[in-house]
């Protein structure tokens, strides 16, 4: 949508986006009425990334003849847990996990092929980018050490979600005047895509409250089991509606 053209044509100043969020979520108000935001740090960047390891095929008897893909790819998944132990601060909060490898289908060939698909997640540009930096570096070190090649195929890439925190500030006036509770809350661990607008323009981004664990929300979102209050509706949308006709009125050229 950005690289259509979403913040051109008018020209966006600044975007304003709301989530649903339910259930076992925090230590924080979820009945309807609420909402949740954070003024700076709001959620992590996601970035999902699929690795193929080539070597050369071998018999096991043989293995010298060989250059083998798994031992090269675990290798590379068992470095990166040292980049969170040792390269980023103790105090920041990141993500390097490696869900699968993939590669062989004998016990006694050496395989030519393995891939690993993992993902990362930071709350700042600067940590996202640094980890994204040092997966490359050490696939591509590990690859020329072992005589494999490899090449990294990023397959999702989100920004951390960042409030500005002067829009965060003028638009939590416009939702208390509608809302029963405006809270402010830690940096959660999800992520979302509305983000990556914030690369371009200031955001704010909340959620709407729309079901507490006390009332029976047992289950959170992405879960089959998840419900919603409906009751949580017409806030949502008497929120947008404040923010979108006060910031337009006091931001008008």
């Amino acid at each position: 949508m950005i690289d259509a053209g979403i913040l051109k044509n008018p020209t966006v100043d600044a975007a304003m986006g709301f989530h649903m969020n339910f259930g076992p979520l925090g230590d924080f108000d979820l009945h309807p009425g609420c909402m949740s935001y954070a003024p700076g740090q709001m959620m992590f960047s996601a970035d999902e990334f699929k690795i193929t390891v080539k070597g050369r095929m071998a018999h096991g008897s043989s293995a010298f003849q060989g250059v083998s893909a798994v031992n090269a790819a675990s290798l590379i998944a068992n470095t990166f847990n040292s980049v969170l132990a040792l390269e980023i601060p103790c105090d920041e909060a990141a993500l390097l996990i490696v869900g699968a490898i993939q590669s062989g289908n004998a016990g006694n060939i050496i395989p030519d092929t393995a891939t690993i698909i993992g993902s990362f997640r930071a709350y700042t540009v600067e940590t996202r980018e640094f980890i994204r930096q040092r997966v490359e570096d050490i696939t591509m070190g590990i690859a020329r050490a072992t005589r494999t090649t490899a090449t990294i195929e990023y397959t999702a890439s989100v920004a951390p979600v960042v409030n500005n925190k002067e829009l965060a500030a003028e638009m939590v006036g416009y939702c208390e005047e509608v809302m029963d509770k405006v809270q402010a809350i830690p940096p959660v661990k999800g992520s979302e895509d509305f983000a990556n607008l914030g690369l371009h323009v200031p955001i704010f981004f909340a959620n709407v409250c729309a079901g507490d664990p006390s009332d029976g929300y047992a289950y959170g979102m992405h879960n089959p089991k998840a419900r919603i209050s409906e009751d949580a509706l017409p806030y949502g949308v008497a929120a947008h509606c404040n923010c979108a006709v006060n910031w337009l009125a006091n931001h008008s050229k």
